[in-house]
């Protein structure tokens, strides 16, 4: 039993946020996944794993004149995956996906601003179903290096007013921007993502390895099937796909992107939470001298 008081939860992505559909290499879906390890010590096992990997499939003596350096889940064979995660810990891990039809998001969400706010909205969703119990001490987010400076503080800022009211006041929150080749669980996520994100061409080999393992798992702006287009490409009901709630448009038309903003959001989640502690604390004492009395 893995008692979640160091959490370490790492971020990727499969697909891109072009949206010129007639460029080669533009993709119809973009995924976000989160791999959560509930314990220091799941973290140093999915590393063992993904060295043992590395070294066992991929380096071998005498086979390859070029090192591999890091698993990726596009140029990695199904039986190297299966390798992997047969590796890996059979429990204190878990994966949160989230997957968007690109072909119907709105135009103003298309913009560079638009994509921030996309991106920065999706990962603060798939965050808040992660369960933050009280006990936990310290939460720390990984994700793949490839933002620049004010985009990284864009997303840490909003991020970490944005979820403030969720995580425990004890517990400290850290976002750390690092490199796949060194974050071992950026390149196990990869995997994940990689696998959750075939589903939407048809092949669930890889994803139906660690289903079981997936907690929460949407597609945003689903495909509206009508019988000239065939079946809709949503996922099949047998997979741990969460119906879409609200409209995530409407959502992002009033998210903020400033830092002033952010702020402003925290202090006054802040605010409300003191007025209830001291509401809650005359209460207890007014409870009490009237039991004296």
């Amino acid at each position: 039993i893995y008692v979640m008081e160091n959490l370490t939860i790492y971020l990727d992505e499969s697909g891109d946020l072009g949206f010129d559909f007639g460029k080669d290499g533009t993709s119809q879906f973009f995924t976000v996944t989160l791999l959560c390890c509930h314990s220091n010590k799941i973290v140093k096992e999915i590393k063992k794993a993904v060295v043992r990997t590395l070294k066992n499939k991929l380096n071998q003596k005498n086979k390859n004149k070029r090192t591999v350096v890091e698993l990726k889940g596009s140029k990695t064979s199904i039986e190297i995956k299966k390798y992997f995660i047969d590796n890996l810990p059979k429990d204190g891990w878990s994966v949160y996906s989230i997957t968007i039809n690109k072909n119907r998001v709105e135009d103003h969400l298309q913009t560079k601003t638009g994509k921030k706010k996309l991106y920065n909205y999706i990962s603060r969703v798939l965050m808040e179903k992660i369960p933050f119990s009280n006990g936990i001490k310290t939460i720390n987010l990984v994700v793949d290096k490839c933002k620049n400076t004010e985009e990284a503080k864009d997303f840490n800022n909003y991020l970490s007013n944005q979820l403030c009211s969720l995580i425990p006041l004890n517990a400290f929150f850290h976002i750390t921007h690092g490199g796949s080749h060194q974050e071992y669980g950026l390149q196990a996520v990869d995997l994940f993502c990689w696998g959750i994100s075939r589903k939407n061409s048809g092949d669930y080999v890889w994803c139906e390895m660690f289903r079981e393992r997936i907690k929460f798992e949407s597609l945003y702006f689903k495909e509206i099937t009508n019988k000239s287009d065939g079946p809709s490409r949503a996922y099949p009901p047998e997979t741990h796909t969460q119906p879409m709630e609200g409209s995530i448009s409407g959502a992002l038309q009033d998210l903020p992107v400033t830092f002033e903003l952010y702020t402003k959001n925290a202090r006054r989640t802040i605010w409300v939470q003191i007025n209830l502690a001291v509401f809650t604390l005359l209460s207890f004492f007014r409870s009490s001298s009237h039991n004296i009395l």
